[in-house]
C-alpha cells in the first residue's frame, strides 16, 4: 500500500454486491469505533449516490420532494462541489474544510452525499477525479473513510494500492466474491467484513475464510443489529454508540459493540503497520 504521513490514514470502504455488502453501515460503525480511538480527524465520504447517504445517520431524514424556498437548496454542495473544484482545479484546504461537518463533542466527521439525482453520473465525475482526490488527501492530517460504488476500477492494482488499507464488504454467501477472486492483489492484501453475520449460516467465518484462503487477520464479522439499522435511518447513530458501548456481556448489544471493536482493532492494526 502507499505511504503517507504519519497518522493519515486513507481506508477505502468497497462491496462487489450493491446494497448487499453493508458497506455503509461497516464504514459508519468503523469511523465510530476509530474516532473513539485516536485524536485525530475522522472524516467519512461517500463516492456514490443512493438511498443510503451518510448524512442521514447523523441527522434526521429531510424529505427532498418536498418543494423548498431557502436558496441554498439549490446549490450543491458536499461531494458534489469537491467534485466541481477537482474538475477545475480550484480545491483548496480551506474550500475542502467548508464541506466537513463535525458531530458535536466528537472528533467524528462527515462530508455531505450532496443533491444531486444522477448516480450514474456522479460516479462516473467521482471516477475521473479520483487519482486526484486521493493525492489531495495525502497531503492533509486526517483519517479518511470513503466508501465506493461496486465498480471493479476500485479492485485494480493502480487504485487499489492508493489506499492504507482496503476493505471488501462482504455479504454472508459463498458466491461473494466471484469477481475477483482471481485478483491475487486484492485477495492478499485488502480486509474483509462480512456484514449482518449470523453465525448459524453455514456460510460462517471459518467457511469463508477456507473458501478464499483469507488469513483470520484479514477478516472480521459485524452481526445484524436492528437497533443500530434503525439508529442510522434515524440520524441517531452517534448517540446509539456512545449508549451502548460500556455494554457488559449479556447485554443486547453487547456482542455488536464487541465486533465493532474487533473490526477497529483490525483496520489500526494495519493503518500502523503500513503493510
Amino acid at each position: 500500500m502507499g505511504e503517507r504521513g504519519q497518522g493519515i490514514w486513507i481506508i477505502g470502504f468497497w462491496s462487489e454486491k450493491p446494497g448487499r455488502g453493508s458497506s455503509t453501515y461497516n464504514m459508519i460503525a468503523a469511523g465510530l469505533g476509530i474516532s473513539e480511538r485516536c485524536n485525530k480527524r475522522v472524516i467519512l465520504m461517500q463516492g456514490k449516490h443512493d438511498y443510503n447517504r451518510i448524512e442521514y445517520a447523523f441527522t434526521p431524514y429531510d424529505d427532498e420532494s418536498v418543494m423548498k424556498e431557502d436558496y441554498g437548496y439549490y446549490n450543491y454542495g458536499g461531494m458534489d462541489s469537491i467534485i466541481s473544484k477537482l474538475e477545475n482545479n480550484i480545491l483548496t484546504e480551506k474550500e475542502f474544510n467548508k464541506e466537513i461537518i463535525a458531530i458535536r463533542n466528537t472528533n467524528l466527521c462527515y462530508i455531505l452525499s450532496g443533491k444531486g439525482r444522477n448516480n450514474t453520473e456522479f460516479q462516473s465525475r467521482f471516477l475521473k477525479c479520483y487519482d486526484k482526490y486521493i493525492e489531495f488527501l495525502k497531503n492533509s492530517n486526517d483519517i479518511c473513510m470513503i466508501e465506493l460504488d461496486n465498480n471493479l476500477q476500485y479492485v485494480n492494482s493502480e487504485k487499489f494500492n492508493k489506499f492504507d488499507v482496503f476493505i471488501v464488504n462482504l455479504p454472508q454467501d459463498i458466491k461473494s466474491l466471484h469477481k475477483i477472486v482471481k485478483n491475487k492483489d486484492v485477495m492478499n492484501k485488502a480486509l474483509f467484513i462480512v456484514g449482518n453475520y449470523d453465525v448459524n449460516s453455514e456460510y460462517n467465518l471459518n467457511n469463508i475464510r477456507r473458501k478464499y484462503g483469507i488469513d483470520e487477520k484479514r477478516i472480521c464479522a459485524i452481526p445484524y443489529s436492528v437497533k443500530f439499522r434503525d439508529a442510522v435511518c434515524s440520524g441517531r447513530s452517534q448517540e446509539f454508540y456512545e449508549r451502548h458501548m460500556e455494554k457488559k456481556k449479556g447485554d443486547s448489544e453487547y456482542e455488536f459493540i464487541r465486533a465493532i471493536e474487533c473490526m477497529t482493532k483490525l483496520i489500526m492494526e494495519r493503518c500502523l503497520s503500513g503493510e
